[in-house]
């Protein structure tokens, strides 16, 4: 099977309904950053609007000054907070950087605008981040139309399926209304109420950037691109695994074998899962969770879940048949509450925040090291994963 398939039949839905259909139950953007849309045109008119706020509208490099305010200093002030930044293409940042690049050494204000308009540019290569969004792209993560995939790139297009009446950056502040509204995905915000992920620490830097006043109009040093990269494939790898958190990408998933839905066919010290799928991408030694429902005497839903991993897996008998056991002695004590019959989905394990963040540092660490990628020890191992062709693009510049 093929989640081609599963994504044409709710685009023909759409088509035949003339309603965009949600390809998420959840928000894949969450309002815990200030929003300022942006608009640059190629005779460099700028246009600047704060979320609630009219319009600013100015020409050449002087239409940058309202973003002044928001670059933040040294330190992440509290009265700086990290703005997200909309647009309705990619190519807005890039004339704006154009213009930064104009300003004269007379203004160091405004020139700093550009290391902002950069860092931005530099987070939209990174799949789960909340700093700086293009709408076209996001409404197609999170909706489907009934048009052809090509005219969804297309902010008209969305304006249109979403009946938003406006244009310009109105209608950028409108549609990140409705991409904002709802339930975020789990896992995209702690209990504090923050954004998870590197945005918060990708903000740190810039500031302390701005402190010691670096040129930001430079090509990146060696450090910064093996950074870059990692960053880039860590956030891909997180915003792949949120979606799965959503009810509505599980059942996508199932098409391609990212999920496995099915049934316990028995309980001991491992656990055996059949399933009527045939595809399967959960390998044999990587950690999964296993999550198990069950309905009581009143007719609720009894969630179960715990972190195992595959000892065996097997699809070649037109099924998916799948051994599992807990990973350690913590977990088999949940894993034994399973019982024969219950429904059950096994995932990828959860991405966390700290996995990503001890990744980095410890390639932090490595770069101090001279010439450790010729030593033995903190020698990087060859891993293969799946990772998106613009990442990659965007890594290579």
């Amino acid at each position: 099977m093929s989640t081609a398939i599963f994504d044409l039949g709710a685009r023909l839905r759409a088509a035949q309904t003339g309603q965009a259909q949600p390809r998420l139950h959840h928000t894949p953007l969450v309002p815990a950053a200030p929003l300022v849309a942006l608009d640059v045109t190629a005779d460099g008119t700028v246009t600047v609007q704060f979320a609630g706020q009219a319009p600013q509208t100015g020409t050449g490099p002087a239409g940058l000054a309202p973003l002044v305010a928001l670059v933040p200093r040294e330190t992440t002030d509290v009265d700086r907070p990290m703005h997200t930044v909309a647009v309705a293409e990619r190519a807005v940042l890039r004339r704006a950087k154009n213009l930064a690049a104009k300003v004269p050494v007379s203004d160091p204000a405004l020139r700093q605008v550009g290391a902002l308009l950069s860092w931005w540019s530099e987070r939209l290569d990174h799949p789960d981040t909340q700093a700086a969004v293009v709408v076209p792209s996001a409404c197609r993560a999170r909706w489907v139309t009934g048009e052809h995939p090509d005219r969804e790139r297309r902010m008209d297009t969305w304006l249109d399926w979403l009946d938003v009446d406006a244009t310009g950056t109105a209608a950028v502040v409108a549609v990140m209304a409705l991409l904002r509204d709802g339930t975020p995905l789990p896992g995209m915000v702690d209990k504090a109420g923050k954004i998870n992920g590197d945005d918060r620490w990708a903000w740190s830097q810039l500031g302390r950037a701005v402190g010691k006043d670096r040129n930001w109009n430079v090509a990146d040093s060696q450090r910064r691109q093996v950074l870059g990269l990692l960053t880039r494939s860590s956030s891909a790898e997180v915003r792949e695994r949120q979606l799965l958190n959503d009810p509505a990408w599980q059942a996508r998933g199932r098409w391609d074998g990212t999920a496995v839905r099915g049934t316990v066919t028995h309980v001991g010290v491992t656990a055996k899962v059949r399933s009527a799928q045939t595809d399967c991408k959960l390998k044999p030694g990587r950690p999964l969770q296993l999550v198990g429902f069950r309905r009581d005497a009143e007719g609720r839903t009894l969630g179960l879940k715990v972190v195992a991993e595959a000892i065996e897996v097997d699809a070649a008998s037109g099924e998916v048949t799948m051994v599992v056991r807990a990973l350690n002695r913590s977990k088999a004590g949940l894993l034994a509450m399973f019982v024969v019959g219950d429904d059950a989905l096994l995932l990828p394990d959860e991405v966390t925040a700290a996995q990503q963040i001890r990744k980095r540092q410890t390639v932090e660490t490595n770069l101090s090291r001279p010439h450790w990628t010729r030593q033995g020890a903190g020698k990087p191992l060859r891993t293969s994963r799946d990772v998106p062709l613009d990442v990659i693009a965007a890594a290579h510049g």
